[in-house]
């Protein structure tokens, strides 16, 4: 059986790295991009389950992503998690209004607490 495709856009190498290692083993497939323009490439040529998305990154941030998501046929049906330093309630309304599934604001939750949130989403 294929593993499930998620696909990490964060222009924080270190943060990516963590999380694409955890969730490999935990028997996910990860593909990382370190900007918005990399992450709907990469959304295009795969078949992805979920999609973690930074919403400060630079070349196309993650509120333009979302916006072209919801306009591309192919990758509009995809959940997103926005995961983000940004907590102003203005923001996160923002990111659910424009498609995201979730809100997880990176400094207010435990690492492994943003995994189980991740799969919960996959549920």
């Amino acid at each position: 059986m294929d593993k499930k495709l998620i696909l990490i856009a964060d222009d924080e190498p270190a943060y990516s790295k963590i999380l694409q290692h955890t969730l490999e083993k935990e028997g996910y497939a990860v593909a990382v991009a370190a900007n918005g323009d990399e992450l709907l490439k990469i959304a295009h040529e795969t078949k992805s389950v979920l999609i973690i998305l930074d919403l400060i990154m630079p070349v196309r941030n993650g509120f333009q992503v979302l916006t072209e998501m919801k306009k591309d046929q192919k990758l509009k049906k995809i959940p997103v998690i926005a995961l983000s330093n940004l907590g102003q309630e203005e923001d996160i309304e923002k990111a659910i209004k424009l498609g995201a599934e979730d809100y997880i604001i990176k400094s207010d939750e435990a690492f492994y607490d943003v995994i189980d949130i991740i799969k919960k989403q996959l549920i």
